[in-house]
């Protein structure tokens, strides 16, 4: 019986060794979401090898969603069944803002400030508010003209074009010579007139006039009639028929196709982009480079830049020290000069761009990288309920020449009406949120809201 007994408490003796066993191998698991799958093969083998490796018992799951990455997002959060960490693309980043993002203030040490930058990367209106730190700076974009080298010298133009009357002239010029072989000027891809104008007169009047999304944030009201020029720039190429037929209802790849067999001179398109695009999506054979984005000849203002925030914390993970580690690891040099290096990502952080040589893409264009020219910039107004046609929309009816739109004055004066009542009524009833620095500085915006 004696030994019956001694049995028996070896045995539960083992069972409670290995169920300990069990429970200590058992891993915190950090879910992470994201839209982005260009880097996709990059991003599984660097985190494969923190899996393997991490001394903390964690374990990423990475989940990319590429279609409807915002609606996912929110049934998730909604349902309780959200990612612990979050990618802020494609229209998630509101969710941030609505109150969806833990603050990182807490877990940030004086080094980690340091390295996203001190308040040049950290910025109120931007990736903090009210103090509260939701997001942090990772990588960057911004717009440029992209143009086709061998077409313009094909048509004898010399010099790339930086002003609106020198494109205006280089896209006629082209035309001219070239339009009985398929060839014309310029393009824009209008069948969007968010993508098209978001991707032109967006980054043109911050950089010439000072505003942003026509807000101009020292007086704190809509200023549509300073950045008429722009519109008429753009409209003067259609009057002209610099513009590849049809332009007004392609979306960007399908320009980007045209570009790509070359039949464009042409176009407005993201800095970190175009060049992954035409390597692997639309492989192309023209030579091709950036140039500055257009200006009137007399800019007043930074471009502002597409950057500061990138990946947020889940406010309801179970796990935020966890989660904070792997957040750590996404912004890690290691993993970001890696992804610089192989022109996954254009990074804005000097100690990942000191850390690497400037990869193959960035020598061959050098305007893909941060430029002395550009800077971030507050954000606009938010919440504003406008009644009528946006922006986009009307600036689009004059450039197209639809009836009905002819009087851009008369327009910008309609428009400046509209949206400033929009936004009295917003923050009247508090809707609405808008930034009014009255010593706002075009050509130090990040100054300024600090």
């Amino acid at each position: 019986m004696k030994k019956i007994v001694s049995l028996l408490c070896l045995l539960t003796m083992v069972m409670s060794l290995f169920g300990t066993v069990a429970i200590a191998d058992e891993k915190t698991k950090v879910v992470v979401w994201t839209n982005a799958r260009h880097d996709y093969d990059y991003m599984t083998q660097k985190i494969d090898e923190f899996n393997a490796t991490n001394t903390s018992n964690i374990e990423i799951v990475y989940e990319v969603y590429t279609d409807n990455y915002k609606q996912v997002a929110e049934l998730g959060f909604d349902t309780g069944n959200g990612p612990d960490v979050f990618n802020t693309g494609a229209g998630v980043w509101d969710l941030a803002l609505a109150g969806q993002a833990l603050p990182l203030n807490d877990f940030m040490t004086d080094e980690d400030y340091a390295y996203f930058g001190g308040n040049k990367g950290i910025v109120e209106s931007v990736n903090m508010f009210d103090g509260k730190i939701l997001s942090l700076p990772m990588s960057i974009s911004t717009v440029r003209l992209v143009y086709n080298k061998g077409i313009f010298a094909k048509a004898g133009i010399e010099k790339v074009p930086t002003t609106f009357a020198e494109v205006e002239a280089a896209a006629k010029q082209i035309t001219e010579k070239l339009s009985g072989e398929g060839i014309y000027g310029f393009a824009i891809n209008l069948k969007s007139p968010a993508s098209a104008l978001g991707r032109t007169l967006d980054y043109m009047m911050e950089a010439n006039y000072g505003i942003r999304y026509g807000y101009n944030f020292k007086t704190g009201r809509y200023e549509f009639d300073k950045v008429s020029d722009i519109a008429a720039f753009l409209h003067q190429m259609f009057v002209d028929g610099s513009t590849f037929p049809g332009c007004d209802q392609l979306d960007i790849d399908p320009l980007r196709t045209q570009f790509a067999a070359g039949r464009i001179g042409m176009y407005y398109s993201y800095s970190a982009a175009e060049p992954g695009v035409y390597a692997s999506q639309f492989p192309t054979e023209e030579e091709w480079d950036f140039a500055p984005l257009t200006t009137n000849g007399n800019p007043v203002g930074k471009q502002g830049v597409d950057a500061g925030k990138w990946w947020c914390i889940n406010k309801d993970t179970k796990n935020p020290e966890a989660a904070w580690e792997v957040t750590k690891f996404l912004y890690s040099k290691d993993l970001l000069a890696g992804s610089y290096a192989a022109g996954l990502s254009i990074s804005m952080l000097d100690d990942v761009i000191n850390s690497v040589e400037a990869p193959a893409q960035v020598t061959e264009h050098p305007l893909m990288a941060k430029q002395d020219t550009d800077a971030i910039w507050p954000a606009g107004p938010k919440g504003l309920t406008l009644e009528g046609e946006n922006y986009y929309s009307v600036f689009a009816g004059y450039i197209l020449g639809i009836p009905g739109y002819e009087d851009l004055a008369k327009l910008c004066e309609d428009l400046n009406t509209r949206y400033n009542a929009a936004l009295d009524k917003g923050l009247a009833d508090g809707t609405a949120t808008a930034a009014v620095y009255p010593n706002f500085d075009p050509m130090d915006p990040t100054g300024s809201m600090n």
